[in-house]
């Protein structure tokens, strides 16, 4: 699914206007965009990290900047997965253990009571400059449902914590966990890279919300340097 977005993402696309994202990153419209460290095409060794912010109250409309500006993870230790009854907003939030340079990705809502959790609103997290085609399935975000994203041309997601997704709603009935899980479609929850080798990587570890208990965490991990990594 992930290629098949990057095919038509430059002729067919649904533009979503520019947003600032969370911390100092910002979009590059390099065509082989460098970050200062290591390889930042190798996207091995990711998480996708489920992380609320207590502070940030949900709102109709958005706050000036929209909500993934407020999105300020820098760390495993600030991770918060649980959420309650008042309304609130959750991110989904790509992680590694340095900076990255992303393209797309894609990933789903796993199995969960659709009484458990009300939705109000959700959208994806695009940084300065940025256009995003995005692909959902049918009834998202329903149990069982997933969504791909890729950028349009040659801005790009970048940073170490990415936010790539905003949902705001509240907890309904009862309580219990919300999973990341694999895009349906594919079977597959991860990124691609937007080097000339453009390689597909797993993520390492899928994040839970938490509904009225505490969810799933994940931290990145330092991929395995013996394997063969994508050039920049």
């Amino acid at each position: 699914m992930i290629r098949f977005l990057l095919a038509i993402a430059v002729a067919c696309a649904t533009v979503l206007p520019t947003q600032g994202a969370a911390g100092d990153d910002q979009a590059s419209s390099s065509e082989a965009p460098k970050l200062a460290g290591g390889n930042t095409q190798n996207l091995a060794g990711g998480v996708m990290i489920v992380h609320t912010v207590p502070e940030l109250s949900y709102t109709n409309p958005q706050p000036k900047g929209g909500y993934c500006n407020f999105c300020d993870l820098t760390s495993c230790d600030g991770i918060k997965t649980q959420v309650g009854k008042e309304p609130s907003v959750w991110f989904v939030i790509s992680a590694w253990t340095e900076p990255k340079i992303i393209r797309a990705a894609e990933f789903g809502l796993g199995d969960f009571d659709p009484n458990l959790y009300v939705f109000l609103e959700h959208g994806p997290c695009w940084q300065q400059g940025m256009a995003i085609y995005h692909n959902e399935e049918r009834q998202w975000p329903a149990p069982n449902t997933g969504i791909a994203l890729a950028t349009i041309g040659d801005m790009y997601w970048r940073g170490q914590f990415v936010p790539m997704y905003w949902f705001a709603g509240y907890q309904y009935e009862g309580t219990g966990t919300i999973p990341l899980t694999k895009f349906q479609g594919t079977d597959h929850a991860g990124w691609t890279n937007p080097g000339k080798l453009v390689t597909q990587f797993d993520a390492a570890c899928l994040g839970a919300l938490g509904v009225g208990v505490p969810g799933v965490a994940c931290c990145p991990q330092a991929p395995d340097t013996t394997k063969a990594q994508p050039s920049e």
